[in-house]
Order: structure tokens, then sequence, then C-alpha cells
């Protein structure tokens, strides 16, 4: 799911594939960790051209759209029937917009802590090709504490799915909370970086990538398919 179909079409397959592995596995109750998750707003900028170092460019319109992984899971796995609980954080002042989205689409936000500062946000030129490029900002995504992460798993149990991405701050830390609860942790490995190798990733009952990112994870983008599995 995305309200914003221009700049996310070419994930739109894998997006599909993996919310469908989510519903396949989930019970009644998910909880949405990290997402426990991103909540982003996408401020899309469409111009003649991407603009150029030392360069000052025109746009020729301003779009605003709710995004984040998290967020789009949510709303995706609401909309499919699941009961999903997001948890994570977003600005104080700017957050409207997000919080309407999610309440409206049937997802439970009393998980969401609102910080002081912005919330997470990417700044998107748009081609009239459909090209883009994207520069991001956690903000309150990377803001979120150990001790917000207990208070919110106090409220979930043993045998509760726990969703995350790598778009958060604390993502091992959430993992090993949620692993000691007796949680299930699905987990989409992206944006693949270096934290990922600084998490408990044996803990992961569903490890949910393509192939590039799994033979970056393996260490070896030569690798075939049936060595990566």
């Amino acid at each position: 799911y995305s309200n914003n179909p221009e700049t996310s079409f070419p994930k739109k397959e894998k997006a599909i594939e993996y919310l469908q592995h989510i519903i396949d596995v989930c019970p009644e109750r998910v909880m949405f960790g990290s997402d426990y998750g991103s909540l982003n707003i996408d401020y899309v900028y469409d111009v003649e051209h991407f603009i150029k170092a030392g360069e000052t460019l025109d746009s020729q319109k301003l779009e605003l759209f709710c995004g984040g992984k998290g967020l789009n899971q949510s709303i995706a796995l609401s909309k499919s029937g699941v009961k999903v609980w997001h948890a994570g954080a977003v600005g104080e002042h700017d957050s409207k917009m997000l919080l309407e989205l999610l309440a409206n689409s049937g997802v439970n936000i009393e998980y969401i802590r609102k910080k002081a500062g912005s919330s997470g946000h990417a700044i998107i030129q748009k081609l009239a090709s459909g090209e883009n490029c994207i520069l991001l900002h956690g903000g309150a995504n990377l803001s979120i504490n150990k001790n917000e992460i207990d208070e919110t798993l106090e409220n979930f149990d043993k045998g509760d799915f726990m969703i995350l991405q790598n778009e958060i701050s604390q993502v091992g830390y959430i993992m090993n909370k949620a692993h000691n609860k007796g949680m299930k942790i699905v987990f989409n490995p992206s944006p693949l970086n270096s934290k990922i190798s600084t998490y408990p990733l044996d803990l992961v009952d569903y490890l949910l990538l393509n192939e590039v990112e799994a033979a970056q994870i393996c260490g070896d983008l030569q690798i075939n398919d049936k060595d990566i599995l």
C-alpha cells in the first residue's frame, strides 16, 4: 500500500509479495514494531531535471504524502483484515496527517509517541518520466529509546507478532525484548546498511528479503540463489 503510487511504483511488486507473506503468517493480533515503525512525510517536488551542485532550481509543483515503510505496511495489513497496533514516534507539530491516515485506516495508534522536533521525512525530486531521487531524514523515527520500548511491549504477549524493518532506532533491542516475551519476529532488512550485522538475526522467525539483500547479508554479491538459501 502507498498513498503515493507515483514514487513507490518501482517497489510495488516487492511490497505486494512481502505483505502477502505477512498476511499468510499473521494471527488475529499483530504488533507493528519497527515499525515499531517508521512514519514519514514525503515532500514531492516536480522538477525539469535533478538539481546539480551549486544550482538553484524552481520546482513546478509540490505535493505532500504520508509515507514510511512502517506506515505503509500497517495500513496494508489493516486493510487486509489484520488487527494492527502501530508503535513509533512522530514530531509534535507536523504529524497530524500521519496519525489521521493511520486511524482512518483502522490502525491502532495508542503506542505512537509525539516528540519535540520533526517527524521523519523525505525530499523527493520527481521528473515527468517518473524517475526520482530521494533524500531521507529520520527525524522522530530515530528517537525511540529503550524505556519507551519496554513500556510498549508490556502490552503484548507470547504469540503476538512483531513486524520490523530497518528505518528506526533500537531495532536490535526490540528483537531481543520481543523474543524474550515469546513474540514472533518478522523482519525486512531494508534499507540494508551496516547496522544489520549488529542485530540478533538468529532470533528472527521470518526474514523477508529479495535476492540482492540476501546476497549482501551473505557478503557475496555473486552467490547463486540456491547457495543463498
